[in-house]
């Protein structure tokens, strides 16, 4: 029966691929209702979290697109239809955002040794500012499969913004927390570094060493072009240009095209 409902799952897979979030949402469903798998949960919960990044970026396109985070869709069951509710964007953002959270949490339980889920379930929860509980997912997650690169990712950007909350309930001199937070920024610049290196087709790691160079009034220039030329284009490109300075190009206006017969195809809506 499972068998005959697997388009369902194909379906949302691939318009989740085109950013078709809504309808990619109404597929997944559709399949969870036949097969409640790790892999469908994982992949509703992925639609929640872009959904909640769209949300956060109608309210402070910076902060939704600071960090570049692993996420991980599990392309062997796919996703379905978000009913979208207007009003305000951080309402929006916060319902979306804990959505994925629960569905990231149903696929780890379903499968304590799947890794795609406690990836993005990090990616989440530093979204959310949680970001004690998500270096430990994805702390977790390098447990299951050492060096996963993602994994890796989340993790290095997590304790590097745990690290820099205004407050915290540690009872440390300011000097102390100033060296702390150096250590910090250094041991993620290595393990961001590092996995540019293995990974060099990976642009997360150039882009959040890059940005975290930034921070640290260091010269990340030519890291971010390493992102750019791994990522050319798409919402990092374009915050990845300005924050290197980088002007756009223009785009290419091209001529309408007037076809000489018209179309023996009677077109519709």
């Amino acid at each position: 029966a499972v068998k005959n409902d697997l388009i369902l799952f194909d379906l949302g897979v691939r318009l989740y691929q085109l950013t078709m979030f809504e309808d990619a949402l109404s597929f997944l469903k559709a399949f969870q209702k036949k097969f409640p798998c790790r892999e469908v949960f994982n992949n509703i919960g992925l639609v929640h979290y872009q959904l909640a990044l769209e949300a956060l970026a109608e309210y402070n396109r910076e902060k939704a697109y600071e960090w570049k985070l692993a996420t991980v869709l599990d392309t062997e069951t796919r996703a379905g239809k978000f009913r979208g509710s207007s009003g305000d964007p951080m309402e929006i953002f916060k319902e979306a955002i804990q959505k994925a959270i629960r569905n990231f949490e149903y696929a780890c339980e379903t499968d304590r040794f799947y890794v795609p889920a406690r990836v993005n379930l990090s990616s989440a929860l530093i979204v959310k500012g949680e970001y004690a509980k998500a270096e430990a997912i994805a702390e977790d997650a390098l447990r299951l499969r050492a060096d996963d690169p993602e994994a890796l990712n989340n993790m290095a950007v997590a304790r590097y913004l745990d690290m820099l909350r205004p407050s915290d309930p540690m009872n440390i001199s300011q000097k102390r927390r100033e060296k702390l937070k150096d250590l910090i920024a250094e041991e993620a610049i290595e393990v961001l570094t590092g996995i540019a290196e293995k990974h060099p087709g990976f642009s997360a790691s150039h882009y959040n060493l890059a940005r975290i160079l930034s921070q640290n009034g260091e010269d990340a220039e030519e890291v971010w072009k390493k992102f750019l030329d791994a990522e050319p284009s798409g919402i990092y490109a374009k915050m990845a240009k300005e924050a290197a300075g980088i002007a756009e190009k223009a785009s290419v206006i091209r001529e309408k095209r007037i076809f000489s017969e018209d179309s023996p195809v009677k077109l519709g809506e």
